[in-house]
């Protein structure tokens, strides 16, 4: 039985969320789904590339996305949805299909990559793909993109069916021995012309890229950096 307190916080936070129903869902690999969603009274390019949303699950549970403009510029948009382990965003997205309705806050500031010109270097995983999409379809911005995962189609299926290039995909390994590697290569990308670094996904990877670039002396024009998800954490956005 829920609580006072928590049947007390529904009521209250229910006016900030809008319902939203789901259109069409695309199984990309085993563990990627896009699916579209139509919002009613959100137009198409009322957020920012890089926005958020998130999304509400069962009870008090959110998790969070970055919202794409649909298929034809209907009201609404799509995400890239990643099944991972069996936590509630994982149960979320498994359940997905055609009418189903839920409850979304946002989009909302996250990563404003709405001004990036020049070139660009996305780094992140299979959590990334939403937003690297949205940095390359900003005008001026000329994308190169670094991933690690543990199955590349996991990248590279849905990337490519956002349009995206992917240049390079590095294989996790256990205990982030493959982060050094990550990390030069991220190194190679920077060197040269000025360019702007975005970085997301793994806590562990963002420290050791960001880590990295500091010790060789390398610095990217701008870096932005938003940590998804940490091993053994919750509540990361």
């Amino acid at each position: 039985m829920a609580s006072p307190l928590t049947g007390l916080v529904e009521v209250v936070s229910r006016p900030l969320f809008r319902a939203a129903r789901v259109d069409r869902v695309d199984d990309l690999t085993p563990r990627v789904r896009l699916a579209s969603f139509t919002v009613a009274g959100l137009a198409p390019g009322s957020w920012r590339p890089g926005d958020k949303v998130q999304v509400r699950m069962a009870g008090l549970t959110t998790r969070t996305y970055t919202p794409l403009e649909r298929e034809g510029g209907a009201d609404g948009f799509r995400i890239v949805g990643f099944v991972h382990g069996d936590g509630p965003g994982a149960r979320w997205v498994r359940a997905l299909e055609p009418g189903v309705e839920v409850a979304v806050f946002g989009p909302r500031r996250s990563v404003d990559c709405s001004h990036l010109k020049g070139r660009v270097v996305v780094v992140g995983d299979e959590t990334s793909v939403g937003l690297a999409a949205a940095v390359a379809g900003v005008e001026g911005a000329t994308v190169e993109t670094v991933f690690e995962a543990t199955d590349p189609d996991d990248v590279r299926v849905p990337a490519e069916r956002l349009g995206l290039v992917v240049e390079e995909v590095v294989p996790r390994q256990g205990g982030g021995a493959h982060l050094p590697a990550l990390a030069d290569l991220v190194a190679q990308h920077l060197a040269g012309a000025d360019a702007t670094l975005v970085i997301s996904g793994d806590a562990a990877t963002v420290a050791a890229v960001r880590r990295h670039l500091k010790d060789t002396g390398l610095r990217p024009v701008r870096t932005l950096a938003k940590a998804y998800w940490a091993e053994g954490r919750r509540g990361l956005d």
